[in-house]
């Protein structure tokens, strides 16, 4: 990672389709908070993604990160509760995203609120959808990677 990339300092957390995967980056320790969490550690990996440098401006760079399989990832988002302060807003913005598709007395059937999608799409920050399109020079909307994550989760029902 170039020395002038500055990670957030606090977990993140972004849909990464290529891998069906939820990204965890942004800190430390990351397995060790989400072991003592109760959550899956996820695997080792290295992502490419957007990420602020010393003059807050968003540049590509080889992320290390811990990759949560969906299987895993949505249940361990749906558990999140708050305040946990070593989360940043992309991670509580996937919980809310999670929840929407995963409401009280949820039974399968229900169609996903499509206004309540667009509303969580304008509130995303840009860590919550940092991974680089296919030719490395701009990132997917957050509506854009919002739509990806429900097909994946739920590909009958988005």
């Amino acid at each position: 990672m170039p020395c002038d990339v500055e990670l957030p300092g606090l977990i993140q957390a972004t849909f990464v389709p290529a891998e069906n995967a939820v990204a965890w980056w942004g800190a430390g320790e990351i397995a060790t908070v989400l072991k003592n969490r109760g959550l899956p550690a996820g695997r080792p990996a290295t992502c490419r993604l957007a990420v602020p440098d010393r003059r807050r401006v968003l540049v590509a760079a080889d992320v290390t990160v811990r990759l949560m399989d969906l299987d895993a990832a949505v249940p361990a988002l749906n558990t999140l509760t708050d305040p946990d302060t070593v989360f940043g807003a992309s991670v509580w913005a996937w919980r809310e995203a999670v929840r929407l598709m995963l409401p009280p007395g949820h039974t399968g059937t229900e169609a996903p609120d499509d206004i309540a999608y667009a509303e969580l799409a304008g509130r995303m920050p840009a860590a919550a959808h940092a991974v680089l399109n296919e030719d490395g020079t701009a990132i997917y909307s957050a509506a854009a990677m919002l739509a990806r994550f429900r097909q994946a989760v739920s590909p009958d029902r988005s």
